[in-house]
């Protein structure tokens, strides 16, 4: 991950493995001056945001991460703790007030493995929350995916 500026904070996922993920926390403070977290090239890989109200602490919070399709999961009884999803399990359970969202790159029809609702449902599974497949929380085939803190939204990444 890098940020630049202070203002965008990108999150890289190209080397091999399951991704990269990120929590910022107290994403209201003052002089936090984070605007944008962001993704690029998520050929045959998905971009998920998160955010949520800490239990605790009462501050508001996102996770962000670029991690492999989610029905590669399918099978998986445990995720390692090493998997940016593993995170986002944490996430959840630390959290109130959830938003998900959740984009992909762009994937191939023809071997039958990709179906943004089905990913979805998948995805519910994987963090124990109802992930909502609509035009609000779900931007399919976009290959980079932006951020935007203030308004807790998917924006176009130019």
């Amino acid at each position: 991950t890098a940020k630049e500026n202070g203002r965008f904070l990108y999150v890289a996922g190209y080397e091999p493995g399951t991704g990269a993920g990120v929590t910022v926390c107290d994403i209201r403070s003052e002089g936090n001056g984070l605007e944008y977290v962001y993704t690029k090239a998520l050929t045959g890989c998905m971009g998920l945001s998160m955010t949520g109200t800490h239990r605790s602490s009462g501050t508001r919070d996102i996770f962000f991460a670029h991690s492999r399709r989610w029905s590669d999961y399918r099978d998986a009884v445990l995720i390692s703790t090493t998997d940016p999803l593993h995170a986002a399990q944490d996430f959840v359970r630390s959290h109130d007030d959830l938003n998900v969202f959740y984009g992909s790159g762009r994937h191939s029809y023809k071997d039958g493995h990709y179906d943004p609702p089905t990913e979805a449902k998948i995805l519910s599974g994987i963090l124990g929350v109802w992930v909502m497949s609509d035009a609000y929380h779900s931007l399919p085939l976009q290959t980079d995916l932006a951020f935007n803190i203030l308004l807790e939204a998917w924006v176009p990444l130019s």
